[in-house]
């Protein structure tokens, strides 16, 4: 588990949530990626000692411990039935200032903010991608650096995927994906955001 990198994409969201799956696995993230826990059990009290917070950081912070049943949230890989391989572009997007992987299947492209990928990096940056289906029917991107699950990625919108392809002048050779039903020009804030929006303290 890349600490750092953890607590500087919950840092800037203002947001460290903790899931806890019916499999007794737990994730860490800020509620647009999520992050598999490996060797300990975490609490919502033990995030400050953890990733070192400030007194201040802890008050300017939200921090949530919610329980989960969604298959989505699985470490391992799922039945082919439950999620399917994307492939990647050979180029990278950059847009208002952030760098953006896109990954692609039949039904067209996703994009994904490269900043998340950081925690679930390895060794051989070499990765697969692949697409999952949350019970509320929000995508979420999984992405593999081995065999298991290294991360959760919630994909931006199809509004900000056409619009940074038009950027590119991609649009006319790849349609956006149909990844959210919040196209309303906002950032996906839909899906695994969804967990840090209830009124679970």
């Amino acid at each position: 588990m890349k600490l750092q990198a953890i607590k500087t994409l919950c840092v800037d969201c203002g947001n460290f949530v903790i899931i806890n799956t019916m499999e007794g696995r737990q994730w860490i993230g800020n509620g647009f990626a999520f992050y598999p826990i490996e060797g300990i059990n975490l609490t919502k009290e033990g995030i400050p000692a953890l990733f070192d917070l400030t007194t201040r950081q802890v008050t300017e912070m939200r921090l949530k411990s919610v329980e989960s049943d969604d298959p989505a949230f699985s470490f391992e890989p799922m039945e082919y039935r439950m999620e399917s391989e994307l492939r990647e572009e050979d180029v990278f997007a950059w847009n208002g200032g952030a760098l953006y992987r896109i990954l692609y299947d039949a039904s067209g492209a996703i994009l994904i903010n490269e900043t998340y990928m950081k925690p679930a990096r390895n060794k051989e940056d070499s990765y697969t991608f692949f697409a999952r289906t949350m019970k509320n029917e929000a995508p979420v991107v999984a992405v593999y650096g081995d065999m298991f699950c290294a991360g959760l990625i919630l994909p931006i919108n199809t509004k900000g995927t056409e619009e940074i392809l038009r950027n590119m002048g991609r649009i006319g050779g790849m349609n956006a994906r149909r990844i959210s039903q919040a196209d309303d020009g906002e950032d996906a804030e839909v899906g695994i955001q969804a967990h840090i929006d209830d009124d679970t303290p």
